[in-house]
């Protein structure tokens, strides 16, 4: 297992031929899905679960948490928080 602030890593077995990227929920971190993982790994496969930051989420009166971008609501016409979206899709 390797481990840093901002991830979570299972390498592969053999020389890896797949990636998968998998992004935790709100509120969670990888390190509980890096578990999880343990039995449905793939020998070829290199597993990876990033951290998101903990930031005040206005859905949840502020409470500072895990979430890759803040929500401000769940109903369909809520407004997107676009620059928080497009700033974790742009962190690699």
């Amino acid at each position: 297992m390797s481990v840093s602030p901002q991830f979570f890593l299972h390498n592969s077995r053999v020389p890896a031929t797949a990636s998968v990227i998998f992004l935790h929920g709100l509120g969670d971190t990888g390190a509980g899905w890096y578990h999880g993982f343990d039995e449905l790994r793939k020998n070829h496969v290199r597993y990876i679960f990033p951290n998101a930051p903990s930031i005040s989420v206005t859905m949840n009166g502020g409470f500072v948490m895990p979430a890759w971008y803040d929500l401000k609501g769940l109903g369909p016409n809520t407004v997107e928080d676009k620059k928080g979206i497009e700033a974790s899709a742009a962190k690699s």
